[in-house]
């Protein structure tokens, strides 16, 4: 009697099911390149009730199969109280299976559109964002930059930074309706006030920044100053837990708070100064303001009356926070 042959029919199951597998994704690809098309366009319709203007001059949505990618030219996004920003292309992309993380460069620089100041021109080698915990307040954000050079337009007031090597800036969600920011700037050239200009001499600035503010949910309304003043109100205030400013030879760090804002928009409070190492070379600059063997160790740094007092000497406006 012959022997019964094997049926070949399970040798083609796991093609079968591979094919099918392949089809359900790719249509579940393109329904999600759907939605997240329709999703995107809500917002923007979200923000240009709220006053917004958002624009761009071209969209193209790809990435098949496994990522989400949203390119746009000649994109401008602006609030109502005259903060924005444009840049010539916007590449963002996400993993299909986790659309609420979106990582996004702009090869060809932005422009940052300031109500005070102008516009400011920034390029570098690589700028790049990321965004996640959408859901959450404030959200996760990470910023970072090589090379970068900030330029104002033709008569535009000059911005902090003329340029750095490298710029790392995240915000990110804390406990008890608390938020955190941290920046680093490296190998920098900055524009400094008075006796911080002459220290420096145009040597290369290093600055360390970590604040951590309460009332984080407060941070809430249709443009910057709403947002800020609402916070405001609300009694938020900003802790530094560390912050430094290498210039020339000095070290310069800061800690304390509570920072505020005050009715003028701008920083209200005191931090506690550490200059021991910045002692001689600030009396040798400053013309006998200044007294050799000054204590620096204990001097204050205060913002008050839209003043920054260094111990007892006015030496620039205060931060205009709006």
């Amino acid at each position: 009697m012959a022997q019964r042959q094997p049926s070949r029919k399970a040798l083609y199951i796991p093609f079968v099911l591979l094919a099918i597998l392949a089809v359900a994704w790719s249509l579940g690809w393109f329904w999600l390149r759907g939605e997240t098309r329709a999703r995107m366009d809500a917002g923007v319709a979200e923000l240009r009730a709220q006053g917004y203007t958002v624009s761009w001059r071209d969209r193209t949505l790809g990435g098949f199969p496994f990522r989400m990618d949203v390119n746009l030219t000649d994109f401008h996004i602006a609030e109502p109280s005259g903060w924005g920003v444009r840049a010539p292309q916007i590449r963002s992309e996400a993993y299909a299976y986790a659309l609420d993380h979106w990582v996004a460069v702009a090869p060809k620089g932005v422009v940052l559109d300031r109500p005070i100041g102008g516009p400011l021109v920034i390029k570098g080698e690589a700028l790049r964002a990321s965004l996640t915990g959408l859901d959450r307040t404030p959200p996760r954000v990470a910023v970072e930059g090589a090379n970068l050079t900030f330029t104002p337009t033709a008569g535009g007031q000059p911005f902090l930074l003329r340029s750095a090597g490298r710029l790392v800036l995240h915000l990110r969600p804390g406990p008890q309706d608390q938020g955190a920011i941290l920046m680093r700037v490296e190998d920098a050239k900055a524009n400094l006030p008075g006796l911080l200009a002459r220290v420096a001499d145009d040597d290369p600035v290093e600055m360390n920044v970590e604040l951590i503010f309460n009332k984080a949910s407060a941070l809430q309304g249709q443009n910057w100053r709403t947002m800020a003043s609402r916070w405001s109100s609300a009694g938020g205030t900003v802790t530094v837990q560390n912050a430094s400013l290498k210039v020339g030879g000095a070290v310069l760090a800061a800690h304390g708070g509570a920072l505020s804002i005050g009715p003028d928009g701008r920083a209200e409070g005191g931090l506690d100064l550490d200059l021991a190492k910045a002692g001689d070379t600030l009396s040798d600059l400053s013309g006998g303001m200044i007294p050799p063997g000054y204590g620096f160790g204990g001097l204050s740094l205060r913002f008050s009356g839209g003043q920054t007092l260094l111990g007892p000497l006015p030496i620039a406006p205060a931060p205009r926070v709006y």
